[in-house]
Formats: structure tokens, sequence, C-alpha cells
């Protein structure tokens, strides 16, 4: 009993400490609250609301603000939202506001400055917000504001915007029924882009052919509701963590129609994602500069191109549903590469990692191709092997399987150090097949060397598939591992 009359009298009295506590916390908080920027026990409160937004249409001078006159505007915000859009002004605007509140140390800085300076042709906007530990509320934003009946909108300014935490949005957010209009669309010569962890975000307002296009994120992430037009020679898109998601990027001259697949987009992905749909394209040429980075394209017309990350790639992931041109990879290192249809010549040489060329349907390697792996799986669809049209395929452990879905018509080489090889054609070809091991010597048939469409009794090395006559269309398999020959079906 008395043990019983102790415990209950000790949670009565813990109960009652907690409760102390808890109403002690609420009154230093309340007094706070309504002391905003008071220091009390290290911490302070800040609150900015205002009903009205700061709106200016000239700069801290009192010199009006033409965006037809400015070259460049240059925004600098470490925790602001910042908004490029046509709006219901009168005069070119510049809009900021600030709407937040929440809790810092004594030591931060929670001061909300503003300045807005014309230097020469360069508009300069700087936003600095509150910096607190718990942040109930932020609302900053900037936005740049050009008027619905302008002519002129953005054609001959640079828009280059930094900021940290802050999200970007370049145009009108429209719904997917709404009919673009002089009234609705932002149109931007050149654009430069910096966010640490924001969003960018291109919306369906933004009607720009870009004269220079360069985007970065650390590890946040840029989405589009429109095309990406661009008139520049070379577009850069880079993150370190951070997902990329443009599903059309089109590269051309003068106008919208007049595209072009030899510029360039280089695409700086260390660990981060750049991600299209099979619908996706890239009129251009895409140049990875990548680590590790995971990549999904749809369709790029022109080319694929790693040719300067000798010391940097790792083992990324690549993926295209198709590439119209050439596909150079010659530092792949561990890369797994996965293209269902390449029109062009192909050059990839791999240290590990997987190699499938020819993943889509009726689609495969159509020119000249050299590929090549130390340890990691080489599969291959050969869709024209055409006069002059030659492949090589070589590994030193790794697996090659190679199948034939065109007439062989040319020089084939199958080779391996120890690396099983498979290989299958249709039945109908013809062509001569040699298969040897890496003494030079032809192999016999064994549980290891099988092929189906060669009846054991008539097997002879050189073989002459179909009575084929000749040693141009040839294809010859050696390793030194297991041989596999089958038919596909017709």
């Amino acid at each position: 009993m008395a043990k019983d009359k102790v415990k209950k009298g000790f949670a009565f009295y813990l109960m009652m400490l907690i409760l102390i506590l808890v109403a002690a916390f609420m009154v230093w908080v309340t007094i706070m609250m309504f002391s905003p920027g008071k220091d009390i026990l290290g911490i302070k409160y800040y609150k900015y609301e205002y009903n009205n937004d700061y709106v200016h249409t000239t700069d801290e001078s009192q010199t009006p603000i033409n965006f037809s006159n400015i070259s460049e505007i240059k925004i600098d915000t470490v925790v602001a939202n910042v908004n490029v859009i046509k709006g219901d002004v009168e005069k070119d605007t510049i809009v900021v506001k600030n709407k937040s509140m929440g809790f810092a140390k004594a030591s931060d800085n929670t001061d909300f400055t503003k300045s807005i300076t014309l230097e020469g042709s360069t508009l300069v906007v700087h936003v600095s917000g509150p910096l607190g530990f718990l942040n109930l509320q932020k609302d900053i934003e900037v936005q740049i504001v050009v008027p619905n009946n302008s002519s002129t909108n953005l054609t001959s300014t640079k828009i280059n915007i930094t900021t940290q935490s802050g999200n970007i949005a370049i145009g009108n957010e429209l719904s997917s029924d709404e009919t673009l209009t002089n009234e609705n669309i932002i149109q931007i010569s050149d654009i430069s882009l910096n966010s640490n962890t924001g969003k960018i975000k291109f919306n369906k307002g933004c009607r720009s052919l870009f004269s220079t296009f360069n985007v970065r994120t650390v590890s946040g992430r840029v989405d589009s509701d429109t095309d990406i037009a661009i008139k520049a020679d070379e577009a850069f898109i880079s993150t370190e963590t951070g997902t990329i998601n443009l599903e059309k990027i089109k590269f051309s001259n003068t106008d919208y129609s007049d595209l072009n697949a030899e510029k360039i987009l280089s695409l700086q992905v260390n660990n981060g994602k750049f991600i299209q749909s099979e619908k996706g394209q890239i009129y251009g040429t895409v140049s990875l500069l990548t680590k590790n980075g995971n990549f999904s394209f749809g369709t790029i017309e022109g080319h694929l191109l790693a040719n300067n990350t000798r010391d940097k790639i790792e083992s990324p992931t690549i993926n295209a549903k198709s590439v119209v041109k050439d596909v150079s990879i010659p530092y792949g290192n561990n890369s797994n590469i996965n293209i269902g249809d390449v029109g062009g010549q192909i050059n990839i040489a791999n240290k590990g990692g997987s190699i499938l060329i020819g993943s889509s349907e009726n689609g495969g390697i159509h020119q000249t191709s050299w590929i090549s792996s130390s340890s990691g799986k080489i599969e291959a669809s050969v869709a024209d092997n055409g006069a002059n049209i030659e492949h090589y395929f070589t590994s030193k452990n790794g697996e090659i399987n190679v199948k034939y879905t065109s007439e062989i018509a040319s020089k084939n080489e199958l080779k391996s150090d120890n690396g099983a090889i498979f290989m299958a054609i249709k039945s109908g070809y013809k062509f001569l097949l040699e298969a040897k091991d890496n003494k030079g010597d032809y192999v016999k048939l064994n549980e290891n060397i099988e092929f189906e469409f060669i009846d054991a009794k008539e097997y002879t090395m050189p073989f002459y598939y179909n009575n084929y006559v000749g040693v141009k269309n040839t294809i010859l398999l050696q390793t030194n591992g297991s041989m596999r020959g089958t038919l596909l079906s017709i």
C-alpha cells in the first residue's frame, strides 16, 4: 500500500511539473510573439506581414524602369521566389512581396532588405529575407512584370537569377486549354538561372527562342509545361543531385521551324537525373558531362556524345528510345547503356556495366559499330548490315549476344577472351561463318560449341551457310569460352 501511495504521489508531482513547464513555455512563446525581434533566452520571434506589396516602376534613384533599355535584369536572393510574368500593369514593374514569420536564434539575421538599382544598362535587384530555424510562414517573392500589352516583352534583355532555396518560375501559369496570346506570353532573349535547392519551372506562358540558355540547380528540380526553344549554338543544363524533367527541347537557327540537330545541349548531371518519357524529344545533339547520373531520353534527333569524360564517368545509367545520328561514349567505364535504335555510327567502350542496343521493336544498329566491354554484357540487334557497314563486338570476360534481323552483307566480328558468345540469325541468310579459339584455330562442335542452323554431319570450318560463295559477308566468332548459334523466328 505504501509503495502504491509513493507511486501515485510521484506521478502527481511529475504531471504538475510537466504542466508548469508547458505553461511557462506558452507564456514564453506568447511574450515573443507580442514582442517581435526581442531576445528572450537566446531566441527571438520575427514577423513581416504587409497588406500592400512593394511595387516599383523606378529604381532607388527614381530612374524609370524601362525593360527595352535594360540589357540585363540581375536578381540575387537567398529565400525569395522569383517569377517572370506578363501582368495587368501599365509600366514595366518590379514587385516585391514579404509575408513571413518564425523563430530564430538571437544571433541570426532576421532583417528584410531590398534594393533595386540601375547600374548602367543592368537592373540589379537584391532581396534578403529573415533566416530562422523554424519558419511558420515564408512567402517572399520577387516579380518581374511586363505589361500585358507590351510588344517588346524581354526580347532584348537577359534574365539572370540566383537563389539559394527560392523557386524560379518563367512565364505565366496557364491551364492546358488556355490559348496563348500576346497578353499572356512572355518572350526572353537570354536566360541564366541558378538555384541550390529551389524548383525551376518554365510555364506554358513562356514562349521564348533563347539566344543563351544556362540552367543550374544543385539539388532542386527543373520542369517545363512548354517546349524549350533555343537559338544558341550550345545550351547548358547542370545539377549535382537534382532532377531535370524537360520533355521537349528544340534547337533552331532563326525561328521555331528552322530546326538544327547539330547544335549542342551540354548536360552535366553528376549524381542527379534527366528524365523524359518515350514521347520526349531533343532536336539537337546531346553532350554528356556526367559521373553517376541517370538519363532517360525519348528521341535524340542529333548525336549522343560523351567524349570529354575520360576521368569523370563512373557508372551512369543512359537510356534512350532512339538516337537518329551517331552515339559516341568511348570512356564509358561502368555505364549501363540501353538505346532502342541508333541511326548513325556507334563507338562505345566500357569496362563493366551493360550495353544494350536495339531494345525497341524493329530497332537496332543501322551503321558501322564498334562496341566493347571488359567484363560487362553486350547485347545488340543489327538491323542493317549493308555493304561497307561493319560491326565489331569485343569483350574480355563479358557475354556477347547479337541478333541479326537483316541480311549479312559485310564484315562482322564477335570476339571475347573467355566470355560466352551468342548469335541469332534468320534461316534465309547467306554468309561465311568462322568459329575460332583465341589461338586462331577453328573449333569443333561440343557441349560448349553449338549451332542449331548447322547439321552436325555437315559441320566444317569455315562454313558457307546456305551455299554462300565469297569471303566478304562474314561472321567471325572468336573466344575460349562457349559459342551458341540460333535461328530467329521469321
